[in-house]
């Protein structure tokens, strides 16, 4: 699945040539798609925001965009919603399933967060443990975690991928010694 806006961007950089992007606003009729297509249809919420953008000024055909569902419930006083990648396909929106995500409170911002199939408090403890666990081998966590955030099962049960914009951050369940969940690599080549 794709990680927002800032993938849908990477997808575009890695073309041959660097390409231009540019904001756009959709029409009244495309929205109402869009709405469709990302939240009412697969969710049964409304549309909250469209991002979109376009590789070529006034080009529909060249558009790709997030869509974020308005909230349909809370963690911890934040609002759980849908964030939904879209690119247009021979004349037609079309929308993967949707990323559930939420806000985690740190000490200064908040960090978009996206579960995947973790249990929502416990993807919201994990984070919020790491990013207050300081600095890992130089790296300062909490800086260093940009959104969003989205956690995926490791090759071993006991491990936990948090990949933010900018950072890979390896943690494990297993914790002899506690401090669970303990971090065990992370990587800024992200």
């Amino acid at each position: 699945m794709l990680a927002g806006l800032g993938a849908l961007l990477a997808f575009v950089a890695d073309a041959a040539e660097p390409q231009m992007t540019y904001a756009f606003q959709p029409s009244e009729r495309h929205a109402q798609e869009l709405a469709q297509v990302a939240c009412l249809g697969p969710h049964g919420v409304e549309v909250e925001r469209i991002k979109a953008v376009t590789t070529r000024p006034n080009d529909l055909e060249q558009a790709f965009g997030v869509v974020e569902c308005k909230p349909h419930d809370f963690i911890r006083g934040q609002p759980l919603r849908y964030s939904v990648d879209c690119r247009r396909r021979d004349k037609h929106w079309d929308c993967d399933e949707g990323a559930l995500e939420f806000a985690v409170a740190l000490a200064s911002r908040t960090l978009r967060v996206r579960p995947g199939t973790f249990d929502n408090e416990f993807a919201y403890d994990t984070v919020q443990h790491i990013a207050a666990a300081g600095n890992f081998q130089g790296v300062p966590l909490a800086e260093a975690m940009r959104s969003p955030c989205a956690l995926s099962a490791g090759d071993k049960s006991e491990l936990i991928e948090i990949r933010c914009t900018g950072v890979r951050i390896i943690a494990s369940q297993w914790c002899p010694q506690g401090g669970c969940p303990r971090i065990i690599s992370v990587d800024r080549s992200f």
